[in-house]
């Protein structure tokens, strides 16, 4: 749901264990600040949703360790739920032009909504309240480093340390690419000067957490 003035004006949001809700997932995206401390710990994937460009990096979560998979990290993308920016929405302006805007959404079904209890949303006066405004600076972060960690995963594909194979996870076939970061230092650095050792950190980070993944040949045999 789009959080608006008009039918959000006296909404409450409650404490929620934000890290718990992550890790009853399957597998959460993230952003590069996150890889570090939770490659370690979780495998980690660079979805393949073919023919689009890779997706962000995701943690693989298992059924034996959805307690506290993350050991303390709460992911970026999920340090704010139940909110999220929508980028680029259409609106109109006051004159009743097409304009686009970041939107803030909320998910309607989180256990965290009351109309009694909790932190408002807007104040007395219909002005965001503290507690929104802090959420939103924090998502514009968030934002930031997800396109952040698009760049970085776009340069690894340019570099070719990215590989189209097929996992299975939680019974499901996943397409995924497999890192590889033999030969990738200097065909970054010829790519990308000032962003090659960021990347180069990220594939190292990410080639560490699968080991443990069987990777198989990709149906459509395509190479990235």
């Amino acid at each position: 749901m789009l959080i608006t003035l008009a039918h959000h004006r006296h909404q409450h949001c409650e404490p929620m264990d934000n890290r718990l809700m992550a890790a009853r997932q399957t597998a959460i995206d993230l952003v590069a600040a996150d890889v570090t401390p939770l490659a370690p710990l979780l495998p980690i994937v660079i979805p393949a949703y073919y023919p689009y460009p890779p997706a962000l990096p995701q943690a693989l979560i298992t059924n034996d360790n959805t307690q506290d998979p993350f050991r303390g990290h709460t992911p970026t993308l999920w340090q704010d739920y139940p909110f999220q920016l929508v980028p680029k929405s259409f609106a109109v302006d006051a004159d009743g032009n097409p304009v686009t805007v970041d939107a803030l959404w909320a998910d309607p079904n989180a256990s965290c909504w009351s109309m009694i209890n909790g932190v408002r949303l807007f104040n007395d006066q219909g002005e965001p309240s503290q507690y929104l405004l802090d959420i939103m600076q924090r998502l514009r972060k968030a934002q930031q480093a997800t396109e952040h960690t698009r760049v970085l995963v776009d340069l690894l594909r340019d570099a070719k340390a990215l590989h189209l194979r097929e996992i299975t996870h939680r019974y499901e076939t996943l397409s995924v690419y497999k890192v590889t970061t033999e030969g990738l230092a200097d065909r970054l650095e010829a790519l990308d000067h000032e962003r090659a050792p960021l990347a180069m950190l990220l594939a190292e980070r990410i080639e560490a957490s699968q080991e443990g993944l069987v990777f198989t040949k990709h149906s459509r045999a395509i190479s990235p």
